[in-house]
C-alpha cells in the first residue's frame, strides 16, 4: 500500500495512520452429441471481483478512503510510476487546527510535498506558511526508499486485493456488484480498514465483516469497496468506503509548475 514509511510522522501529535478469496467453478462438460468438446469454467464472482483491482497498465486514476477508516486520497499513475498521496487529520491541541499533507512521486527521484495547515497562526508557529508544493531533497528523508516520496509500483494504494484475499461467501447477481464477507483476522496487522488493537477488539465477528462492491461499467474496474464494520467495544459501527474513480478524466501527474525549495523545517516533520 501507499501508506508505507508513515509510522514516525509527527506534529504535535503523533498521525496516526492506518497506517486478494472465492471458490473456483466446475468445468461443464459438453451432451454426448460432441463428447471431445468441453466448455471453459465460468469465471467465480471472487474471481471477477480480483480481477477488476486496476494493474500496472491502467492510466491515472484517483483513490480515496473515507467514513470508518483513516481518510486517505490521491492518484495513481502507474504507467508513467508516479502517485500522489494526501492524508489529513484534526489536531486537538489547538482549536480549529488541522494538518494536511500531500506526498507527490514521480519516478523514484522527484519527490514533493505540499502542507495544509489551519488555523494560519498555527502554520505560522510551525514555520510553514506557504501551501505551495515544496520540492523535496531524496538525500534529506530518512528512510527515503521506504517513504510515500519513492514510487514503488503502487496500482491498489487502499489494498482492496489483501481485503479480497480474505473474502468469502462472494456472490454477485448482476456481475457488476458484489457482496461477501471478510475474515479480518487473516490480515490484523496489514489491512486498510481496522488496526490490529480494533480486530481483536472486534473478536469473532472479525472474521465474517460484511461488504459491498462494484465495478465500473465502462472500464471493467474497481469501482468502491464498503467494508461493513460492526460495533464491538470500543471499535464504532461504521462503513469505510475504498473508491477508485476517474479512470478516463484522471490527468497524468506531472512537475508542479509552483514549487519552492522545501525549508528545513519541513525536513523535521517528515522525518518527525
Amino acid at each position: 500500500m501507499i501508506t508505507r514509511g508513515l509510522a514516525g510522522l509527527t506534529v504535535l501529535s503523533v498521525l496516526a495512520l492506518a497506517g486478494c478469496g472465492g471458490e473456483d467453478a466446475d468445468v461443464a462438460e459438453s451432451s454426448a452429441s460432441t463428447p471431445s468438446a468441453a466448455s471453459s469454467a465460468p469465471v467465480s464472482a471472487a474471481d471477477a471481483l480480483r480481477a477488476s483491482v486496476p494493474d500496472d497498465k491502467v492510466a491515472a486514476y484517483a483513490y480515496a478512503a473515507t467514513g470508518a477508516c483513516t481518510p486517505l486520497s490521491g492518484v495513481v499513475d502507474a504507467p508513467n510510476k508516479s502517485a500522489s498521496f494526501t492524508t489529513s487529520q484534526a489536531i486537538p491541541e489547538v482549536d480549529g487546527g488541522s494538518l494536511a499533507i500531500t506526498f507527490l512521486a514521480l519516478g523514484a527521484d522527484k519527490p514533493f510535498v505540499r502542507f495544509t495547515i489551519k488555523p494560519a497562526s498555527l502554520a505560522k508557529q510551525m514555520g510553514i506558511t506557504s501551501k505551495k508544493w515544496l520540492a523535496i531533497d531524496p538525500a534529506k528523508i530518512t528512510n527515503y526508499d521506504e517513504s510515500p516520496f519513492a514510487y514503488g509500483g503502487e496500482t491498489d494504494p487502499l489494498g482492496a486485493s489483501d481485503l479480497m484475499g480474505v473474502a468469502a461467501d462472494v456472490t454477485s447477481p448482476t456481475g457488476q456488484k458484489f457482496s461477501g464477507t471478510l475474515d479480518l483476522t487473516k490480515i490484523a496487522d496489514a489491512n486498510p480498514v481496522l488496526e490490529a488493537a480494533e480486530v481483536t477488539a472486534l473478536g469473532d465477528k472479525a472474521k465474517a465483516v460484511p461488504f459491498d462492491a462494484a465495478i465500473d461499467a465502462k472500464t471493467g474496474n474497481l469501482s468502491t469497496f464498503v467494508v461493513k464494520v460492526p460495533a464491538a467495544g470500543k471499535v464504532k459501527a461504521g462503513n469505510c468506503t475504498i473508491k477508485y474513480s476517474g479512470y478516463d478524466t484522471t490527468k497524468a501527474l506531472a512537475v508542479p509548475a509552483d514549487a519552492a525549495k522545501a525549508p528545513e523545517v519541513a525536513y523535521e516533520m517528515l522525518n518527525g
